[in-house]
């Protein structure tokens, strides 16, 4: 992935990743991210649908501080693949604080 920021290639890793819905067709996970290379923080949503293998990936500007202050119950979550867990890191989810999106990809594998 290209940094939105610094627009270097390949310089955003996912920290923390964490199951928020899951129903019979997809899943819904929330994933906080950073720039190796300029450190802006960013939020990200993937939807993975069951049956067709396609998703959907939406990357959104984070406020730092607000980032910082979730970063940290995310990466102590005890069960991070379970969207019943009700630690701090799932609740409240990460949506009520996100920013401008400032990524939408949605991608489809041909059958």
């Amino acid at each position: 992935m290209i940094c939105p920021n610094c627009k270097t290639e390949g310089s955003v890793t996912t920290l923390a990743r964490l199951l928020i819905d899951s129903d019979g067709r997809s899943s819904t996970y929330e994933a906080w991210l950073r720039c190796q290379q300029c450190s802006t923080p960013y939020y990200g949503e993937t939807e993975e649908y069951f049956f067709d293998d396609d998703f959907v990936f939406s990357l959104y500007e984070a406020d730092p501080e607000a980032w910082e202050t979730t970063l940290g119950p995310a990466m102590k979550c005890p069960r991070p693949k379970d969207d019943a867990c009700e630690c701090a890191g799932h609740k409240p989810t990460i949506s009520k604080g996100r920013g401008k999106m400032l990524v939408n990809t949605p991608t489809y594998y041909p059958k």
